[in-house]
């Protein structure tokens, strides 16, 4: 799923697809669990963790909760998720 959502990222900028692809793949290892047993929990848990880490600006906040959204979304769309947790 994570590789079909970067796929159609790519098709509008590899860099996009880049930096996306790094926060899913740190999201991934976060959670921990398979993407259809994420829940809010782990979302919110993956933002704290990632504030703690080192992004604390908003715009950085804002970024990774608008790739998470897109993400999820874009699975929900497609079947793959039955609820979407973002």
């Amino acid at each position: 799923m994570v590789t079909m959502f970067l796929h159609a990222k790519a098709r509008r900028s590899a860099r996009t697809a880049d930096t996306y692809g790094r926060e899913l793949a740190r999201f991934c290892e976060f959670a921990a669990r398979p993407l259809d047993q994420v829940g809010l929990g782990d979302i919110q848990g993956y933002l704290e963790w990632r504030r703690l880490g080192g992004a604390r600006k908003p715009a950085s906040q804002g970024q990774i909760v608008a790739i998470l959204q897109s993400f999820f979304r874009f699975a929900h769309r497609l079947g793959y998720l039955h609820v979407n947790p973002a």
